[in-house]
């Protein structure tokens, strides 16, 4: 169980985020006492994208790799094949999405 005072990180692997609902969000997170970090990509916009590729597998995996980070959020469904899963499984830090 996360503790009020965890950290979540937020990414977006896929499309760009709608703002308001994203900004609602993160809101609501602080609202619950969570501390929230979020990605540079994740108001980004390349064609139908959220940046390009290499910025959000930059992006995710200095997520992975920030100690203070203790859950990732995926902001939209998505499957990204070039994702290096060393990075994500020795880190320790739980992702959903």
């Amino acid at each position: 169980m996360f503790k009020s005072c965890s950290t979540i990180g937020i990414v977006a692997l896929s499309g760009p985020c709608e703002k308001d609902e994203i900004l609602n969000g993160i809101n609501n997170l602080k609202s619950l006492g969570y501390n929230v970090v979020c990605s540079k990509n994740l108001f980004s916009e390349e064609k139908y994208l959220a940046g390009t590729d290499e910025e959000k597998i930059i992006e995710l995996h200095s997520m992975f790799e920030n100690d203070k980070i203790d859950l990732i959020l995926n902001a939209v469904n998505a499957a990204e094949r070039r994702i290096n899963v060393k990075v994500c499984f020795f880190s320790f830090t739980a992702f959903c999405g």
